[in-house]
């Protein structure tokens, strides 16, 4: 990926169909706040106008790889020179680190609520080696992130990666589709509140 991209996440009003509107649109860090640290792989998820997004990048000890949030304000005018920063963000980045999890990677997000978004994610575990998966509840207040729960998935053991997810709120689950470090990819359900595993993974390869 290009540094420049890495280092900086932009954020753009829209997919634009023609090279000359894109020239007319301004680009905006979401992780400005943290200086000049490494940040890469953004997932997002809307709600109305607004952009949620979940990355990865730098802890503020430049020691891990954590999970971040933000929100944009998809509605603001990027072709304007007098739109600022404050109009743009809804909810400035901020980590998503209180769970128990070391060298976060390939974060999904999507919204369970106009206040509540999950987010899926691969780490290693603090006792472990290899990766497995996490979910990360983040639940909001007046645009404010009012708390964070990150919990380990349990599924089967083995180095698990590359998550995909929906959210089912019939039954209040995660429909997860992953891989293992056999190539295999399965499918499971899993508790959005507890975490817990229902029933027993499926394999789809």
């Amino acid at each position: 990926m290009n540094p420049f991209f890495r280092r900086f996440l932009p954020v753009l009003a829209a997919v634009l169909a023609l090279a000359a509107e894109a020239r007319a649109e301004r680009i905006f860090p979401v992780n400005s706040i943290f200086g000049g640290k490494v940040f890469d792989q953004p997932s997002v998820a809307s709600n109305g106008n607004t952009i949620h997004v979940a990355f990865v990048g730098n802890n503020s000890g430049n020691t891990d790889n954590v999970l971040h949030y933000a929100a944009v304000n998809g509605a603001a005018d990027f072709t304007s020179s007098a739109t600022t920063d404050n109009q743009v963000f809804v909810t400035r980045a901020v980590a998503i680190d209180n769970g128990p999890y070391t060298q976060a990677r390939h974060p999904q997000i999507a919204v369970r609520s106009s206040t509540q978004l999950v987010v899926v994610f691969q780490a290693t575990p603090p006792a472990g080696s290899g990766s497995r998966l996490f979910r990360a509840l983040i639940s909001l207040d007046n645009n404010a992130v009012r708390s964070q729960i990150v919990q380990e998935l349990p599924l089967p053991e083995g180095n698990l990666a590359d998550p995909s997810f929906g959210l089912v709120t019939a039954d209040n689950t995660l429909r997860v589709a992953y891989a293992d470090n056999t190539a295999h990819v399965l499918y499971a359900r899993v508790g959005i509140d507890n975490a817990l595993l229902a029933g027993t993974p499926i394999l789809l390869n």
